[in-house]
């Protein structure tokens, strides 16, 4: 009998060593040496030792982003950049405590509270470019901004373009260029290499990447 438990903030689990069993809803995952899993705001979850020891990184987060719909629900294989850079957001928590109460041991997690200004800016910067790392690399082949001398793909990158503040609605693009759902989506892929839904969010993480500087959608 396992007692699930749920957190209003969306939460990274990284494993560092070892083997992490990892508990959502009615889904198990293994999460491995090297891999990430990121629970979802509020869902009912927990986290066990999948075998004699293992050693994770938690860090718990709220980002009012929809790319991260393509996160959930899967473990993330993470790269050796994207590990070193998690581990450099962990080590900046951990050496910026302003003093020992703003940091306890819960369930094997590390809480930090009060950062300066300064250093959550920083943590806030470095942990959007660790997601959009993840995200780019999901997506690739990356964006061809040229033209495909294809009327019809054209027109639906041009609707892609000017949807890339909204949601993904393949009825209205399908609509706006009179073609059906089905032909659209095997025509772009043959031509492209890419599908729809992935060229139209590759469209918004490279928008994305040009709004970091201007402001950030984590928060702590």
């Amino acid at each position: 009998d396992m007692k699930f438990e749920t957190h209003p903030s969306d939460e990274l689990i990284y494993v560092n060593e070892g083997v992490q069993t990892v508990y959502e809803d009615d889904k198990v995952y293994e999460v491995k040496k090297g891999e990430a899993f990121l629970h979802k705001f509020n869902a009912p979850h927990k986290d066990k030792c999948g075998a004699d020891f293992s050693s994770c990184y938690i860090i718990s987060f709220t980002a009012d982003c929809e790319y991260f719909s393509l996160l959930f629900d899967r473990v993330i294989k993470l790269s050796k950049t994207e590990i070193a850079a998690l581990k450099e957001i962990f080590e900046i928590l951990i050496n910026n405590i302003d003093s020992p109460i703003d940091k306890w041991v819960s369930d094997r997690k590390i809480i930090i509270q009060n950062t300066s200004f300064a250093i959550s800016q920083i943590l806030k910067n470095k942990f959007e470019l660790f997601f959009l790392s993840i995200l780019n690399s999901d997506l690739k082949p990356s964006l061809d901004t040229k033209s495909y001398n294809d009327p019809l793909i054209d027109d639906v990158i041009q609707e892609l373009g000017n949807s890339k503040y909204e949601k993904f609605s393949l009825d209205l693009i399908s609509k706006n260029v009179s073609y059906s759902k089905s032909y659209l989506c095997r025509h772009f892929k043959k031509v492209t290499g890419i599908t729809i839904i992935n060229y139209f969010y590759n469209i918004k993480i490279e928008e994305a990447k040009k709004m970091v500087k201007e402001g950030v959608f984590i928060q702590w």
